[in-house]
């Protein structure tokens, strides 16, 4: 999973700080500020786990959480 794990988890920590840096390459390519960028990486993770319960969101929440436990498994 590498880089998606590691993104998944710095949303669901609510790092932005490290989700800058590691987001600041494709914000870099889009022509926005990694700040901007790592918002909507935390909008789009909040919102999908909002709607979990929606079958149109049910399957990307458990692949979040499944990357984001990935990785934090690593670090335990």
């Amino acid at each position: 999973m590498g880089k998606f794990s590691y993104i998944a988890y710095l949303c669901r920590e609510g790092n932005k700080e490290e989700l800058q840096e590691e987001v600041s390459g494709i914000a870099t390519m889009m022509g926005k500020s990694s700040s901007e960028v790592a918002d909507e990486f935390i909008l789009a993770y909040e919102h999908a786990e909002e709607h979990k319960d929606d079958p149109a969101y049910k399957v990307i929440s458990e692949i979040q959480q499944k990357a984001a436990d990935h990785h934090q498994s690593k670090l335990e």
